[in-house]
């Protein structure tokens, strides 16, 4: 009597092909994943700066005059924002950087600050996003 031998379960060759097959796979996907992520934190950015953009303008047209604030923290005090933009990854709201231009200007006694620039570091689309007060939408700066 012979007795008939099942061989059940998996060669070790068979489980480092599958390891070695999910391993890749998961790597392409973080790695897509990452670049997605960066994107979406880089087009949060330049959402925000637009915002910043339209809060300036309203606050430019309240004014007698016709000028920028000298900070930011300004447009939430008098109601333009509800809050100051923070970046999607620090969460800190002094990534955007805000310049009343021209450069000393206080807006007192004819020394208004008539234009402004805003600029944002990004991740991936670019090393920095820039805004002017004459600018409809801003520039990405490689």
């Amino acid at each position: 009597m012979f007795t008939k031998r099942w061989n059940i379960g998996f060669t070790l060759i068979e489980i480092i092909v599958v390891i070695s097959i999910i391993t890749t796979l998961s790597g392409i996907g973080f790695t897509a994943y990452a670049k997605y992520s960066q994107r979406a934190h880089d087009d949060r950015r330049i959402l925000d700066v637009e915002l910043l953009q339209e809060a300036l303008g309203r606050y430019h047209s309240n004014q007698i005059g016709g000028f920028y604030p000298l900070d930011l923290d300004v447009l939430v005090t008098q109601g333009y924002l509800d809050r100051r933009p923070a970046d999607p990854l620090t969460d800190q709201q002094d990534d955007y950087q805000y310049a009343p231009l021209p450069a000393g200007c206080n807006n007192l006694a004819g020394n208004f600050c008539t234009h402004y620039l805003i600029v944002v570091d990004l991740e991936a689309k670019g090393d920095r996003y820039e805004a002017g007060s004459k600018d409809l939408r801003g520039t990405i700066i490689p």
